[in-house]
């Protein structure tokens, strides 16, 4: 088996980060605030070239996903008592040219 350097990326690298945006197992009013991130995270996978940059716009995505996840469910760490959920997914989505 040939050694890959630290940049050498597999698919199964980026499909297990993927796996990573999965939100089925969040209560649906946490679903709403994941969404976005997974459907950014395909778009990331499928549209930017295979690279150890499109790995670190996933990892800081995920972290991003991570912390808003939190936010939501534990309002006073943002020192909100109940947090504005939007009522479904993409409503307040911005058009990117």
């Amino acid at each position: 088996m040939a050694a890959t350097s630290p940049t050498t990326t597999t698919p199964d690298e980026h499909e297990r980060m993927l796996a990573c945006f999965r939100f089925n197992h969040l209560q649906p009013e946490l679903q709403v605030y994941s969404v976005p991130f997974f459907n950014l995270a395909y778009w990331v996978a499928a549209n930017l070239p295979r690279c150890a940059e499109r790995t670190v716009v996933l990892r800081k995505l995920l972290e991003a996903k991570d912390a808003a996840v939190r936010c939501a469910a534990i309002p006073e760490l943002s020192g909100l008592t109940q947090p504005d959920a939007p009522t479904k997914t993409g409503e307040n989505s911005v058009k990117i040219p």
